[in-house]
């Protein structure tokens, strides 16, 4: 995974279930010492590592109120470009501490399969694979610091606690690297796990699929509160006794004249991409082929046109459903962090 995403949600068991203290710690803040006050000895890290977030949080929960229900959201970016992880964890997995990681520029609007990055020779993709992992490691860690804080603190009998990651990272997999560049399942499987209140459901495993938007409406359904209007997603409560999960939709988009969806079933993943109006079509059989070596577009039995005709409509509906943005003025500081970021030219 290229993002540990973790949300912690704790509650009374007695007085309104809808109120919560909420933190959100946007992670664009920690973009500078000087905005975040923290010293970072690494001058390419664009954001808080583990060990400072963990620091702020700690002295956020000290200041909680008792008796009062909280939320809280905690972001961890370690596993992510650029691939820099502590030194003890370099050693942990046999990287020299002068290696850095240095990836193949992909370009901004790369998209597979119609654009392909330089490759690495095995050496030292070796070594940026390790890196990625020291930071994947350092962010278990990480974790499980916080769970021992909440434990300390009382709230983690109560607590409805989620680790999950936004999306995966691709070294070269199907000719890219990083992120938001295909949907080959190296970027759209991450890691989903839950613990419920006083440990109900404990290791219990949903074997269908189930999606990054089934998320919020668990959540609701936990706290006892009625789902929102035309919302997307279903509670994983109500999916512990069925065999098949819904088809899961990705899709990216990369400027003009470039993009890609997919659609996942329990046995097919389909995907079509488009560049300047050039398509291409990709069938996969998830069973027998999870790492997506084999296109079975054109083969007999394969129900390709069925799951175009899902694909397609999923992508009108998102469409049609989109909350299209408009245009807002920041100021200095945070249009600094955004082009930082790479979210402003």
């Amino acid at each position: 995974m290229t993002r540990n995403l973790l949300i912690l949600l704790s509650r009374k068991t007695t007085g309104e279930p809808n109120r919560a203290t909420l933190l959100v710690r946007w992670w664009p803040k920690f973009v500078s010492n000087r905005v975040a006050g923290i010293s970072n000895p690494i001058s390419t890290r664009r954001y808080a590592n583990a060990d400072e977030l963990l620091s702020w949080f700690e002295g956020w929960a000290e200041k909680q109120p008792g008796g009062q229900p909280i939320f809280a959201y905690v972001h961890f970016l370690d596993p992510h470009a650029p691939y820099d992880p502590p030194s003890e964890y370099r050693s942990k997995f046999k990287v020299a501490q002068d290696v850095s990681a240095s990836i193949p520029d992909p370009g901004a609007w790369s998209l597979s399969p119609f654009d392909a990055a330089s490759e690495l020779p095995p050496s030292e993709l070796e070594d940026v694979i390790s890196l990625y992992d020291g930071e994947i490691a350092h962010a278990d860690w990480a974790t499980g610091q916080l769970l021992e804080l909440l434990r300390s603190k009382g709230w983690y009998e109560d607590a409805l606690i989620i680790v999950t990651s936004d999306h995966g990272e691709e070294f070269g997999d199907h000719g890219n690297w990083e992120h938001n560049r295909s949907l080959f399942e190296e970027v759209l499987h991450v890691p989903l796990l839950i613990r419920f209140p006083g440990g109900f459901m404990a290791e219990n495993r949903l074997r269908q699929i189930v999606r990054l938007l089934d998320i919020f409406p668990t959540v609701l359904d936990v706290l006892g509160l009625e789902p929102l209007d035309d919302m997307r997603g279903s509670s994983l409560l109500q999916s512990i006794s069925e065999e098949e999960g819904e088809a899961s939709f990705g899709h990216v988009d990369k400027g003009p004249g470039g993009w890609s969806i997919s659609v996942r079933t329990d046995r097919y993943k389909y995907i079509l991409a488009e560049r300047d109006g050039d398509r291409t079509e990709m069938v996969y059989d998830m069973a027998a082929d999870p790492l997506e070596k084999t296109n079975l577009i054109g083969q007999e039995g394969v129900p390709v046109d069925a799951l175009r005709e899902m694909a397609q409509l999923h992508a009108k509906q998102a469409e049609e459903g989109a909350i299209h943005g408009t245009q807002r003025s920041v100021n200095a500081r945070a249009g600094k962090a955004l082009r930082e970021l790479g979210y402003l030219d």
